[in-house]
């Protein structure tokens, strides 16, 4: 017949434990041998003398724990009746699993915000740079019609300096052929003394 004790909630810093037990017998309590085991942790019964009636745990992890205690007589034989307590240690706020999923969550999202602000510098940067191709288009598009006008303008001006030039050879030639030779004639003359 085993008696169990009510739960004990601890918390996370609360994992080192020590559990103190004896048995009643007044006719050779030196005698009288216990074995321990906290369910959860340890896999087989722990077996000590009369001299050393404790258990210690140190560094529990978090988790759900039931310690069994038993006794002998003097004679040796276990006895039926054993003492059971139950343990829960609780995890601490780091490793629950509301406190990782909100974690989570919060990595989600500055990943997205992280993400959503990163596309939106670069439609910013598209926006300036299509802004900047436009003015320098139009600038470019100016000088062009400039400088096609004022090749044009000068096409226009070629053909009138050469109309020009032609009409005036053809109507000035025997003119000037004549002044030329006049010319040469009165360099080669010399003076008279």
């Amino acid at each position: 017949m085993a008696k169990t004790l009510p739960c004990q909630f601890l918390d996370y810093f609360q994992n080192n434990l020590s559990f103190e037990f004896a048995a009643l017998s007044y006719a050779a309590p030196q005698k009288i041998r216990y074995r321990y085991m906290l369910e959860g942790f340890d896999d087989t019964w722990n077996e000590t003398s009369s001299n050393r009636r404790f258990a210690t745990y140190t560094n529990l992890p978090a988790g759900s724990y039931v310690l069994r205690v038993q006794a002998t007589n003097a004679d040796g034989v276990w006895s039926e009746q054993e003492v059971s307590l139950d343990l829960t240690m609780q995890p601490p706020l780091w490793e629950t699993l509301w406190f990782r999923s909100l974690v989570a969550i919060l990595i989600v999202g500055l990943v997205l915000a992280g993400y959503q602000w990163r596309v939106y510098a670069i439609a910013r940067r598209n926006r300036d740079l299509e802004s900047e191709v436009a003015k320098k288009t139009s600038a470019l598009q100016e000088r062009t019609q400039a400088l096609q006008t004022s090749e044009a303008q000068l096409r226009v001006a070629k053909e009138a300096a050469e109309a020009a030039n032609s009409r005036l050879r053809a109507s000035d030639q025997p003119h000037t052929i004549a002044a030329y030779r006049s010319v040469r004639k009165s360099r080669h003359r010399r003076p008279k003394r």
